[in-house]
């Protein structure tokens, strides 16, 4: 999955509606991206984290399940 492709903004769009619903209060509800870097995909470093993780979680799943 690339960035900037159909399937990376629906994994995007997923992650911040799960993170919304799964972890109110937990995590930072600040959703700002960062566009200019290659690696950070959020301003907030512990959302990015967060999004690296919920990608691997999906890679491994579309590798399964395919």
């Amino acid at each position: 999955m690339q960035r900037g492709t159909k399937e990376f903004y629906e994994v995007q769009k997923g992650f911040e509606k799960g993170v919304k619903d799964c972890f109110f209060g937990y995590m930072s509800s600040d959703f700002t991206k960062d566009d200019f870097n290659s690696s950070t995909f959020y301003a907030n470093g512990e959302v990015n984290a967060a999004f690296w993780f919920y990608m691997a979680g999906y890679a491994a799943a579309k590798c399964e399940y395919q």
